[in-house]
């Protein structure tokens, strides 16, 4: 991962499955660039000892141990928040619906709406509606990534969507994430996505 000087955010690009991406971040431009060096120097350190095919995986286990590792700092817990957002958005453009089901929260009353439809509501409804989707997984782009607000153990992160190539398609996504009692971890319980007018 690299940081990027940019006025009045930082702007980590990252390289999954070899699409660049770039996640702008408006707050603690300095507290989020320390962050994200102790990351790249703990992927560097581990990675150069790794033959080329395994960094890829090697790199998602480093953003994926900081998405669960159930710390409960401010600063921390804001980074932990954005790397579960980033898993959540691999998954659903690799289409990988076995990552999905462990990203979303166990919660019966867990809620999806997926643009221009009615709410989903309920874990099992959810993960059937997700099947449809991942099964022609768009190619799609998180950017503008904020944390708004962590209130205990529940928190929402607001971003914007775009898929690849469509310059016409352009959603704004509202994701809310609840800590689980038992792993600590954060897991999706809303996820709510509508077209950009303006």
């Amino acid at each position: 991962s690299q940081a990027l000087k940019k006025p009045g955010a930082t702007v980590f690009k990252q390289s999954t499955s070899g699409a660049s991406r770039k996640m702008i971040l408006g707050r603690r431009a300095v507290v989020w660039a320390a962050c994200v060096g102790v990351v790249s120097r703990a992927f560097v350190n581990q990675a150069s000892r790794l033959a080329p095919g395994r960094r890829r995986a090697a790199r998602r286990d480093v953003v994926l141990a900081t998405a669960t590792s159930g710390t409960t700092d401010a600063l921390a817990t804001e980074f932990a928040l954005i790397c579960a957002n980033t898993l959540f958005y691999e998954a659903f453009r690799k289409g990988d619906a076995k990552t999905m089901r462990t990203l979303l929260s166990g919660d019966e009353e867990m809620c999806m709406i997926h643009p221009g439809q009615n709410p989903i509501v309920g874990r099992d409804r959810v993960l059937h509606s997700w099947a449809r989707v991942l099964n022609s997984p768009p190619a799609i782009m998180c950017t503008d990534v904020r944390v708004q607000q962590i209130v205990g153990d529940v928190a929402w992160v607001t971003c914007t969507e775009t898929v690849e190539d469509r310059d016409d398609v352009r959603l704004a996504a509202t994701n809310i994430y609840k800590r689980d009692p038992y792993s600590r971890t954060w897991k999706l319980v809303f996820h709510q996505a509508g077209a950009c007018l303006v």
